[in-house]
């Protein structure tokens, strides 16, 4: 039954998905089960992915894969012109992300797929910020692989799944067992994923109402910190982003400093990524979109769920 509520989650079969511990061991099963009857092929992905693509790409570098990290311009959007430059030959996987999860920005994912598609490219999303949030749809962005992450839309944390598209040559590198029809050796967390199935009910029955009320929160709260602080740059204010994020630099101060005053008032922000936790320098996709160090030091993260109210 859990396993059908995440196909139906993304509108896939549920023979399509494989339950995991989390969106890190899906995105690094897709990347280490794509090169790996082919290790000198490259892997083509962007330079703002989340440190699961990031590190595990430099890893396969290592042991002699390469690979290809297309920039973004200053909106924080995918070059697509240099992702199809780059899937002329060669090419064992495309990796990309769905929704960014430090800024929010949805990547151009529809051109992405047409793009692969056309190609033949193997293609994964990394979707752990999306699905749950905002419509994810396999059938209609047809990609090859896509990871999920429970804990991200309200499920438990510890479990996740990935989809695989039927028919699609894909080797699993975890051996052991024959569970999950032998693609991930392993004994399942069971109460675990009957959470996640649940919360992939709950997502799809409450995403409408959701989206609407965190938008309204998103905008109040960023026009009213915009109105006080003039040295605040709202990141990715003019392009299409999740509707619970909410980067904000504030020139001319460190996050270093701020964050630990927010914690003493009860607010709870974030700087960079969850997995880059006590770092203080300038966020990677910020630099990468032209922020100065002065202003990208200083950002913060707020996000939103159903369960914040105007109020706060």
């Amino acid at each position: 039954k859990a396993r059908a509520s995440v196909a139906s989650l993304i509108n896939c079969s549920a023979n399509e998905i494989i339950f995991t511990s989390g969106g890190t061991e899906s995105i690094n099963s897709v990347i280490d089960g794509s090169l790996y009857d082919e290790p000198r092929k490259k892997l083509v992905t962007s330079t703002v992915e989340h440190a699961a693509v990031q590190d595990f790409a430099t890893a396969r570098e290592i042991t002699g894969s390469s690979v290809i990290r297309i920039r973004v311009n200053e909106k924080g959007c995918l070059d697509l012109e240099k992702l199809e430059d780059s899937l002329k030959s060669g090419v064992a996987l495309v990796s990309i992300i769905w929704a960014h999860n430090e800024t929010g920005i949805l990547s151009p994912v529809q051109e992405i797929a047409e793009l692969c598609n056309r190609e033949g490219m193997p293609l994964h999303f990394d979707a752990v910020q999306a699905v749950g949030k905002i419509p994810v749809d396999v059938t209609e962005v047809k990609c090859d692989f896509l990871s999920i992450s429970a804990h991200k839309f309200h499920g438990p944390k510890g479990v996740g799944a990935l989809y695989i598209r039927d028919g699609i040559g894909w080797r699993s590198r975890q051996i052991g067992g024959g569970q999950e029809k032998s693609r991930r050796a392993g004994t399942e967390a069971v109460p675990n994923i009957i959470g996640l199935g649940k919360a992939c009910e709950i997502a799809k029955s409450d995403m409408k109402t959701n989206t609407r009320k965190l938008i309204a929160l998103r905008n109040e709260f960023e026009k009213a910190i915009s109105k006080k602080f003039d040295s605040a740059v709202v990141v990715g204010r003019k392009v299409d982003r999740l509707p619970n994020t909410s980067n904000i630099c504030f020139a001319g101060y460190e996050a270093e400093s701020l964050i630990p005053l927010l914690d003493q008032l009860g607010i709870c922000v974030s700087h960079g990524s969850a997995c880059s936790s006590g770092s203080w320098g300038p966020p990677r996709v910020l630099t990468e979109m032209g922020y100065s160090d002065s202003i990208a030091k200083g950002s913060l993260r707020f996000s939103f769920s159903k369960y914040n109210e105007e109020k706060e």
